[in-house]
């Protein structure tokens, strides 16, 4: 078969719920859509639309409820975040994706955890590709700025060489479209999976709401679905307030 041909991930049929004092909430229903080699697509939704749910789904750091997803056309919903780090899937989490008292240098180490034999060799790599990662290399993580702590997060990431990134990260303004632009251009084999996205960056589009769906693949048309995904949110009821305790 030819590989090159199948597509990076496959999320099929995919449903996660969770148990809540309250009775089951549906976090994610029956969502569908493919990434192939070179690909960044972006997910759109409200707050609480399920865009999380899905990254932390593919990661593995959540059950699901039914559906399957394939990597490179191997079923893995059933393996461990660890194990689907070691075939080639990166997750940049929201939040705490550093380690702010050890050094630049020491973070990109921690990256590269699961090929240690190959750590120097990627680290010069990610140092050419961010040079100010290089110049800053001795300094604890905590002295960076934000918009460099999510270079160095992404990084890190780079780290293991992956097929597939998933990108749960606000990229801050014009360094997050340089971060995206160096992706673009290095990672040909690479899938990107990102929360938020630049129109003008993306290859594919995928709205978790209902009424807005994968049907756009031009970049530009990410406007015409966040005005969708707009006036479908302008029909739902308002959220209810939870009581504060």
């Amino acid at each position: 078969a030819d590989m090159s041909a199948v597509p990076v991930l496959s999320v099929d049929n995919l449903s996660v719920e969770f148990r809540t004092r309250g009775g089951i909430v549906k976090a994610l229903e029956r969502v569908n859509f493919n990434i192939n080699k070179g690909e960044m697509v972006a997910i759109v939704g409200p707050n609480g639309a399920g865009k999380s749910t899905l990254l932390k789904s593919i990661a593995g750091m959540l059950r699901l409820k039914s559906g399957a997803i394939l990597f490179k056309d191997a079923e893995i919903q059933d393996t461990t975040p660890r194990e689907r780090a070691r075939i080639g899937i990166a997750v940049v989490p929201q939040e705490a994706n550093i380690f702010p008292t050890m050094t630049v240098r020491e973070n990109l180490e921690i990256g590269g955890f699961i090929a240690p034999a190959l750590v120097p060799e990627r680290m010069q790599s990610i140092f050419a590709r961010f040079p100010m990662l290089a110049e800053k290399s001795r300094q604890q993580a905590r002295t960076l700025s934000g918009g460099q702590r999510q270079i160095l997060a992404m990084a890190m990431a780079l780290m293991v060489d992956p097929d597939l990134l998933l990108l749960d990260v606000n990229l801050p303004g014009e360094d997050g479209f340089t971060i995206l632009r160096r992706l673009r251009n290095a990672g040909e084999r690479m899938g990107i999976i990102m929360l938020t996205g630049n129109a003008d960056e993306m290859s594919k589009v995928k709205g978790l709401i209902d009424g807005a769906d994968d049907k756009l693949t031009k970049p530009f048309e990410l406007r015409e679905l966040l005005a969708r995904v707009r006036s479908v949110l302008r029909r739902l009821p308002p959220p209810v307030e939870k009581p504060a305790h």
